[in-house]
């Protein structure tokens, strides 16, 4: 059985596992796809979405946004999500005279199964073993967050948030042509599917590249520039679901001030919140909710996060870390030391805008703190992106071998095929019987045959 046969053959039982997990854990919805929705209200919205992306894609795809709502209002879908990146897997099936209910029904629980899988493959790349995988699936489909956000259709699906993230990471360790174009695809399709995934995924991708441009690899340049061009034609493939908002927030005045972000954004103890959905944490966590802010994950996901740190640290510790070349040294402290500056000067402005009205610097008028706080998050996110990795592409190494090494004890119990081991391409590199600290050595020439 050749390495590609067996890829296929775990993505499609790691499907039918999240398939089956799907209908349990939202049960009863999948029993009553024609009549049941979780919410009343948002449901019939996204129903109503699904259908007209549907029948406006066939008949007049130039005018999507030109909605027949709210009347005589111009790009009235621009008003909320359009939803077009999930609508188009019920295509097929408004197409066969599938009714509507079951269509949206249908939509929300593939959301699920495919945020699942999408963040399997993910886990399974970074760790090489898709049997603990299955956890990290689990984990971020299923999270008591998504289980709040039941009513919103489009934060369901964060399939391709995974997806993007998977294809950059293998253009980077790869260079080939056809995970450039995925990496491109999976950008374009994650704005379509959600607008907030669609910018949260760039800033993630934006960290990766970053982490990549300051450690120092031989030749990473060239396959950063190229991934940039990918990320480049996403962007303009999404630009035209963009351009309609834009529009209408110019028609209709619409913004969102500083109270409503404020109101509507997590606050610390947010993560303590499991939300009136959950019947085993919501409970016990109810004096910490707040309006979309249910952020706590749950115990075991936590636990096996520390776990797995400590894990981690440990086998650093015990193999030792090579110090970096010294131009990479100094490449980073120069990058911090800006990166710190540009943080006080933001923070600064941020209280200034807070505390003043209408505060200008010169010409510059800074009139929204929102706007200034979510520059500065996005610029601390970068200097921690700087100060956390050791070193070099040795430590990138070593920490995904160690990461898999410990999901691989997790999974202990999961049954392996013995024919798994003979494969050269896609080697068992925690089997069990093996040392239980890999070497520096080991984890090159393991990285080196995956990648060949």
């Amino acid at each position: 059985m050749t390495a590609q046969t067996t890829g296929r053959r775990e993505s499609a039982l790691a499907a039918a596992f999240y398939a089956a997990l799907t209908v349990l854990m939202t049960w009863p919805q999948a029993a009553n796809l024609a009549d049941r929705t979780p919410d009343l209200y948002d449901g019939k919205l996204e129903a109503w979405v699904l259908q007209w992306d549907y029948r406006q894609t066939l008949r007049d795809p130039l005018n999507l946004f030109q909605a027949p709502i709210f009347h005589p209002a111009r790009y009235a879908l621009a008003f909320s999500e359009n939803n077009y990146g999930g609508a188009i897997f019920g295509f097929p099936l408004l197409a066969a005279g599938t009714p509507v209910w079951v269509n949206y029904n249908v939509n929300l629980l593939l959301a699920f199964l495919f945020s699942a899988w999408g963040c399997w493959k993910l886990a399974s790349y970074v760790t090489g073993d898709p049997a603990a995988s299955l956890l990290a699936g689990i984990v971020f489909a299923f999270l008591p967050y998504k289980m709040s956000q039941l009513p919103h259709l489009h934060m369901e699906w964060g399939g391709f948030f995974c997806l993007e993230a998977l294809f950059l990471l293998r253009y980077l360790d790869s260079g080939r042509r056809r995970d450039a174009v995925l990496l491109a695809l999976f950008f374009a399709w994650n704005g379509l599917a959600c607008f907030q995934y669609g910018f949260f995924g760039g800033l993630m991708l934006a960290m990766i590249l970053l982490f990549e441009a300051i450690s120092g690899k031989p030749g990473r340049g060239r396959r950063i520039a190229g991934a940039l061009a990918a990320l480049a034609v996403g962007a303009l493939v999404w630009l035209p679901f963009l351009l309609p908002y834009r529009t209408a927030s110019r028609l209709y005045g619409m913004r969102r001030g500083l109270g409503e972000m404020t109101f509507f954004s997590g606050r610390p103890g947010s993560f303590l919140s499991a939300g009136d959905r959950n019947r085993l944490y919501g409970p016990l966590t109810a004096r910490w909710r707040s309006p979309e802010g249910d952020f706590f994950p749950g115990l075991l996901p936590l636990l096996l996060a520390a776990i797995g740190v400590a894990r981690v640290r440990s086998m650093v510790s015990e193999e030792g870390t090579p110090p970096p070349p010294l131009s990479t040294i100094r490449r980073r402290r120069r990058i911090a030391r800006a990166l710190d500056l540009l943080a006080v000067v933001l923070a600064a402005l941020g209280i200034a805008a807070l505390a003043v009205p209408g505060f200008r610097v010169g010409p510059l008028r800074v009139g929204d703190p929102g706007r200034v706080l979510v520059l500065l998050t996005g610029v601390v996110l970068a200097r921690l992106s700087i100060a956390f990795p050791a070193g070099s592409d040795v430590g990138l190494l070593r920490c995904r071998a160690s990461l898999g090494a410990w999901l691989s004890r997790v999974a202990a119990r999961v049954p392996r095929r013995s024919a798994r081991g003979a494969q050269p391409s896609r080697p068992n590199k925690h089997a069990h019987n093996g040392p239980k600290v890999p070497t520096l050595e080991r984890s090159r020439r393991e990285s080196a045959r995956r990648l060949s």
